[in-house]
């Protein structure tokens, strides 16, 4: 994502100047940066010389190629073929990274006319690919302005998610799908998003409640997997607390509720298998997140635990604390993975 991920960055190309700079107010105030050029000969060079940088494309169905061009029907129409055609080669040259486009348009001609079945039938690929929610052939400028600019914005999602689990935490996210703990996946992605993307602080601090999550999902596939009693079910809920004081397995620990369950190896294979630093790791993430934060009974959003504002008290708050949580929950998945 363009700018640190702040803003999104389009090309649009678009020979309507009058509407180009309300268009790209009204997009900026969603975090989309349009970058317009009113013909495709000014916006093909930057396209190409800032590839990498561009997050998706807009095209006008009825537009110039070249600068100086007089706009006739034929004109406009020999615009969106060109472009159409010229795309796959632009992505080819880029080991085939493909951006998303879009065509937005004030009205516009029969598909058939423009021959924009056989370029979608054929190897150019299909909007629906990454605009499925979208079923017309393009974007209304009177009344679809609002549809395109969410589809974009849903762009930055699906490339954060794909940026986490193929690039930053691939091998992380591949245990959570071997795993395949209800929720564990989403509630993962929610807690390492600070890691690829610039937010707020506030925004990163108040994801602690899904870091009690992750735990919680995770000892509860150990009970659902028979590796934990399921006497560690506590009204309902999984009980947290027991569950780290079983994985670190000093029963001199163990609350006289515990102990009075006469857990074994035998009835609790993981009872004291998980490194000390690991297992006591884990009793600090769910005690800083709150004891109320169940995955059916959560902190209302927003809301935080006493001990998290009494740690961010009387003095500049920072996010380093839940960065370092998203970190030790990676390394909680990796060994459950190994113990499965």
């Amino acid at each position: 994502m363009s700018d640190a991920t702040q803003y999104m960055k389009v090309l649009w190309v678009d020979d309507d100047v009058a509407m180009a700079q309300s268009l790209c107010n009204k997009a900026a105030l969603e975090g989309i940066y349009l970058i317009h050029y009113p013909s495709w000969e000014e916006a093909e060079p930057m396209l190409e010389k800032e590839f990498d940088s561009w997050d998706a494309i807009i095209l006008d169905a009825h537009c110039r190629a070249k600068r100086d061009e007089a706009l006739t029907g034929n004109s406009a129409t020999r615009f969106l073929m060109r472009v159409l055609h010229r795309l796959p080669d632009i992505f080819a040259k880029h080991a085939g990274k493909k951006i998303p486009w879009y065509i937005f348009s004030a009205g516009m001609v029969d598909q058939t006319d423009l021959g924009l079945n056989e370029l979608l039938e054929g190897n150019m690929d299909r909007p629906t690919e990454w605009d499925s929610d979208f079923e017309g052939a393009y974007y209304s400028k009177g009344s679809d302005t609002d549809k395109l600019l969410n589809s974009i914005k849903g762009l930055r999602e699906k490339s954060l998610e794909t940026r986490l689990t193929s690039e930053m935490f691939p091998e992380v996210f591949k245990a959570i799908d071997r795993i395949n703990s209800k929720g564990l996946r989403s509630e993962m992605l929610t807690v390492l998003k600070p890691l690829a993307t610039s937010i707020e602080i506030d925004d990163c601090n108040h994801r602690f409640v899904n870091v009690r999550c992750v735990i919680e999902s995770i000892f509860t596939d150990m009970i659902n997997r028979g590796l934990l009693s399921k006497k560690l079910i506590s009204k309902g809920a999984t009980n947290i607390s027991w569950c780290s004081l079983v994985l670190l397995g000093d029963p001199k620990k163990f609350p006289e509720g515990l102990e009075n369950l006469h857990l074994t190896p035998a009835n609790c294979p993981l009872l004291g298998r998980a490194p000390k630093i690991m297992a006591d790791n884990i009793k600090n993430m769910y005690q800083t997140a709150g004891d109320s934060a169940h995955t059916n009974s959560r902190h209302a959003p927003g809301k935080r635990s006493a001990d998290l504002n009494d740690y961010f008290q009387d003095r500049p708050e920072t996010d380093y604390l839940m960065r370092s949580f998203a970190y030790q929950l990676c390394d909680f998945i990796l060994w459950y993975n190994t113990v499965i």
